[in-house]
């Protein structure tokens, strides 16, 4: 972190020159709005069967209670780049946990372009008092575009699961790990390097509270930085992405669920 921290010290220096490189780079981006379609939805349980004695139904109750799965955050989770909700991170996530656990899934999506980490915060305490079992959160590239400060960051992170946490004590949450924004082709050096200095240093922060509290984890999809994972605008991931991410995230839950 010491290293990354000089290094953005310097960085610091071409800010005038960045700013108006950066204007350039918004102009002439590729604009893509949200994905279109419900923001939730339920999938019943795969093994449920209304249960009989001599033949006459006398419950028809699920095994299981419903597994609640929100996702929370930025324009990964509202699904920019993608045609519908449907191929967005949180119901591609819900059919796979539908599937491979049998359970009952109740999901939901909060989801802003250009969230921040206190944006985050607002949008879950727009639930009231509502909990979830899992909440997927991604959250970061605007906080390193618009520059949050490394202390605004660690007390966001550390302020979202403890809202999180006074709903459910129980509650689990997997950060997508922010994305080596120092490699986004389609941002011009030496931009491109600077951002890629500053998300290095949140994604530092990000895994050192990971680390730090039980039941929350992590998925970094940094090998996803291939013209075949992009979106259209070369800066959102696409289905195959998402795919690639809901199964990272399922493998975790049914691990944790079969656990507890």
């Amino acid at each position: 972190m010491l290293r990354l921290s000089l290094l953005w010290g310097f960085a610091l220096i071409l800010m005038p020159a960045l700013l108006i490189q950066g204007w350039w780079v918004r102009k002439r981006a590729i604009r893509m709005g949200p994905a279109e379609g419900p923001s939730q939805g339920f999938l019943p349980e795969e093994d449920h069967q209304n249960r009989t004695r001599d033949g006459v139904v006398v419950s028809s109750e699920r095994i299981n209670p419903p597994l609640k799965l929100l996702g929370l955050g930025d324009s990964v989770i509202a699904g920019v780049g993608l045609a519908s909700t449907e191929s967005t991170i949180t119901p591609r996530l819900a059919d796979r946990l539908n599937q491979q656990l049998g359970r009952a899934i109740d999901w939901r999506i909060l989801g802003e372009d250009g969230a921040k980490i206190i944006d985050t915060q607002r949008m879950l305490a727009a639930t009231e008092s509502e909990s979830f079992d899992w909440i997927v959160v991604s959250v970061g590239v605007n906080d390193v575009t618009g520059l949050t400060s490394l202390v605004k960051w660690q007390q966001g992170l550390l302020g979202l699961i403890s809202d999180i946490r006074v709903r459910s004590s129980n509650a689990n949450v997997v950060f997508l790990q922010l994305p080596p924004m120092g490699r986004f082709e389609m941002i011009p050096q030496p931009l491109r390097g600077v951002l890629g200095i500053r998300a290095a240093m949140l994604r530092q922060v990000l895994i050192w509270i990971v680390e730090a509290h039980r039941g929350v984890w992590m998925i970094d999809p940094a090998g996803l930085f291939d013209p075949a994972y992009m979106a259209e605008d070369g800066y959102h991931p696409n289905e195959l992405a998402v795919d690639w991410m809901a199964s990272e995230i399922c493998a975790i839950v049914k691990v944790a669920e079969s656990s507890s």
